[in-house]
């Protein structure tokens, strides 16, 4: 009646006139038509949250992924050659973390996810005539690639804007953790699912009925999603390349002089484009040599994704491993322990263990790094970080998924396996007891503990 329209709004950032009563905030507007229109984007920013999981889940939603490696080598690819074509359609991953951010100025984050989206279904289906050609091979890997690259790169900064523009920025951590555990729930029941079904309808039947279903998430997560037009970034005008180019260098140097970060960044490197790109190309062929079928393989990808989904849920009790020297040194020697009993016994429960526990490290530390850089690197440049990293990860995967190549010929499996955790272990030993500005708290725990620190030497060696 009087033309005034209240509504209560915490942090609501749309507003024009803000009164203060009792603790209580209430956002007021003489203009009808404006209040309406932000409660619909505030609305939007809500479903907008709600959905990603979902474009998460059409990324790992794969029914295939417990046994893509040996259907691959059943269609008539070696593992040398398997390692070759996924470096050769790394660079398409690049690409996409580069032009997704670029694109998304001029037609939205939720447009852009979308259409990568829709590219996935696209290249997961031309796995199915990986065996008529090697070019099917190279855009059934290369496509997907490139749209999850673009994807990782945009989704990060599209669920952080839609938080801000409903009042819940200071939920980002909680979000996402939840985020993150959907998705590795799905991935976990979609592995064993898939495994379960290539004993009756083959491992063609389930990459058809993979493509069916992420095809099916893509659709709810576009009619479920909205776009928002204004970026909190603060950037009014698209950059030029070179201020493109100057705003990554920039958000590498501004990440590296936060040390907790630098550290964290460090080690999520090693393990992503390391560990798990040797894993994720052998790991099948390991277990199945070592006398699994593969309705196990399914069973342990069940299991070892649901260690991810747990660490992504309980990442505020993860954070004391990630970012304490000695757990986190202590995790990664155990890491290099059930490396060496699997080379030594052969047995694969040693290698199932393994596998388990370093799906803990990436579940935690990928929410946390995400977080840190959430909290600390500024919101002008924050996007650019991602891209960069994502893109910077795309390369160094690629690098050495071509030396993987070389040295799976020359080199048994297991013992690559080892060399690779044993240097990871080594850098965490090296951040937690080598770095000159942690002298004091070095002392400060060889009191507590008792521990000589003049002994590193002996203890390595012997490890």
């Amino acid at each position: 009646k009087t033309g005034i329209f209240i509504e209560s709004d915490e942090n609501s950032s749309y507003s024009e006139f803000i009164f203060k009563n009792n603790n209580s905030i209430t956002l007021a507007s003489d203009d009808f038509s404006k209040c309406l229109k932000q409660k619909k984007e505030s609305k939007a920013s809500y479903r907008n949250s709600f959905a990603a999981p979902f474009i998460q889940l059409v990324i790992g939603f794969e029914f295939f992924a417990a046994f893509s490696t040996i259907y691959l080598q059943g269609a008539g690819y070696s593992l040398s050659s398997l390692g070759f074509f996924f470096a050769i359609c790394s660079p398409l991953g690049v690409a996409g973390s580069l032009i997704s951010p670029f694109l998304s100025k001029r037609f939205g984050q939720r447009n852009v996810i979308m259409a990568n989206l829709l590219l996935h279904c696209v290249g997961d289906t031309l796995l199915l005539l990986a065996g008529i050609s090697p070019l099917f091979l190279a855009l059934g890997l290369g496509i997907p690639a490139m749209a999850a690259a673009g994807i990782s790169s945009l989704l990060i900064p599209f669920l952080h804007t839609s938080l801000a523009k409903s009042g819940r920025a200071d939920k980002f951590e909680a979000v996402y953790g939840k985020t993150r555990s959907i998705f590795w729930i799905g991935l976990a029941v979609s592995s064993v699912a898939g495994s379960w079904l290539a004993q009756f309808i083959g491992f063609s039947g389930v990459i058809a009925m993979s493509c069916v279903v992420i095809t099916v998430l893509t659709i709810f997560s576009f009619i479920s999603t909205s776009s928002i037009k204004e970026d909190l970034t603060g950037e009014k005008q698209p950059d030029s390349a070179p201020a493109k180019g100057k705003k990554f260098f920039e958000a590498f140097k501004e990440v590296f002089k936060i040390k907790d970060l630098k550290i964290t960044v460090i080690l999520n490197f090693l393990v992503d484009t390391g560990l798990f790109v040797f894993l994720a190309l052998a790991v099948q062929t390991m277990l199945t040599d070592a006398g699994l079928g593969v309705g196990w393989l399914g069973v342990i990808m069940f299991a070892a994704n649901l260690v991810q989904s747990l660490a992504s849920k309980i990442v505020e009790k993860a954070a004391s491993i990630v970012n304490n020297a000695f757990k986190r040194s202590v995790y990664f020697a155990s890491l290099a322990v059930s490396a060496g009993a699997f080379m030594i016994f052969g047995n694969p429960v040693f290698l199932i263990l393994f596998y388990i526990l370093a799906n803990f490290w990436q579940g935690a530390a990928v929410v946390i790094e995400a977080s840190k850089a959430e909290k600390n690197v500024s919101q002008g440049i924050i996007a650019y970080w991602f891209s960069a990293k994502t893109a910077l990860t795309t390369a160094l995967s690629a690098g050495m998924q071509i030396f993987l190549c070389v040295l799976i010929s020359n080199a048994a499996l297991d013992a690559i396996l080892l060399g690779i955790t044993g240097i990871i272990t080594l850098i965490s030993v090296f951040f937690g007891f080598a770095a000159k500005d942690r002298k004091i708290k070095i002392n400060h725990f060889s009191k507590k503990y008792k521990f000589d620190a003049s002994h590193i030497r002996n203890i390595l060696c012997a490890a």
